[in-house]
């Protein structure tokens, strides 16, 4: 019995991690990086092996990004501390067992394995996950009326892709248009999308008027573009 146990808590542990590590890819990809960048960074925090590649300044330079960087590896610690403590006290027993049966070991773990494979190969279930993840995410990432929030798609040299969420118009885009607030000149940003409910501006014109609720897709430098969009007064 403790045998069947032990498996069994081997399993659900592996599904656990299984279903975090989707979640912080969801997560992730919320931020603006695409899946499988994030699935890769994400398989190397938990793992412990590190994020050495050049897409972890995708990471590192983006404040959001690095705190969802270090509960990930904080739980990728936790989570190996707990299993190796479980694998651990799981061959002690077995030693200590006198009369332990092979086909008693293997049954039970080939049972439990085929279960597993079944939930998390399971594209529905995956599919609802997602959606829990994605909408929890999203409150998380949005939340407060009165807070922009800018996401960064992409290094690109000294610049960067951002994407930025307004919910509270800056005071040089009050009233004026793209051209009369002088973002190129003053702030070298430039705007290459507008996306607005039932409405994409593909061919942003300086006649253009940024509005609380656009999502604008900026080219520019970084600084620039957190100090336009996320000054507190």
């Amino acid at each position: 019995m403790e045998i069947n146990m032990a498996i069994l808590v081997f399993f659900l542990l592996l599904l656990i991690y299984t279903l975090m590590s989707e979640a912080f890819t969801v997560m992730f990809r919320l931020t603006g990086m695409n899946t499988e960048k994030a699935r890769f960074q994400v398989i190397s925090m938990l793992t412990n092996s590190g994020f050495t590649t050049n897409e972890s300044e995708l990471i590192l330079k983006d404040p959001l990004r690095r705190k969802l960087a270090l509960l990930t590896m904080l739980f990728g610690y936790a989570f190996t501390a707990t299993v190796v403590s479980i694998a651990i006290n799981v061959i002690l027993r077995l030693n200590e067992s006198k009369d332990f049966d092979i086909l008693r070991f293997i049954l039970p773990f080939l049972f439990w394995g085929c279960g597993f494979l079944l939930l998390i190969r399971t594209r529905w279930m995956r599919r609802q996950f997602d959606k829990m993840i994605e909408s929890l995410g999203n409150r998380m990432i949005h939340s407060g009326k009165n807070k922009n929030s800018v996401i960064i798609l992409d290094y690109i040299g000294e610049f960067v892709l951002a994407e930025v969420q307004v919910n509270r118009l800056p005071e040089p885009l009050q009233d004026k248009t793209i051209s009369q607030a002088s973002l190129k000149e003053r702030y070298a940003i430039s705007v290459l999308m507008v996306k607005r409910p039932g409405i994409l501006v593909s061919n942003v014109s300086g006649a253009v008027s940024v509005r609380p609720r656009d999502r604008l897709i900026l080219f520019g430098p970084p600084s620039s573009i957190r100090s336009l969009f996320q000054k507190t007064d």
